[in-house]
């Protein structure tokens, strides 16, 4: 339970800090609630796109060698 619960503060932490939920100063109810959804989709996105980008490596990086498993990519 304790993981659980530590998994959704360190979400709500950074949909505050990272994505900038709490930012912007709206003025309604409504333009909250489409900023809200906003957000939110814009994390599902990147969750998504997560296992796509795992083992990337910069041009300067050498390439992994195809049967070892990295820290990243493990």
């Amino acid at each position: 339970m304790f993981l659980r619960r530590f998994d959704l503060e360190h979400t709500f932490r950074m949909l505050k800090q990272t994505l900038g939920w709490t930012k912007p100063k709206l003025r309604n109810p409504q333009a909250a609630d489409r900023w809200t959804w906003l957000v939110l989709a814009a994390h599902a996105q990147l969750r998504l796109a997560r296992p796509l980008v795992a083992d990337l490596r910069h041009p300067w990086e050498r390439p992994a060698e195809p049967a070892k498993l990295t820290l990243w990519g493990a």
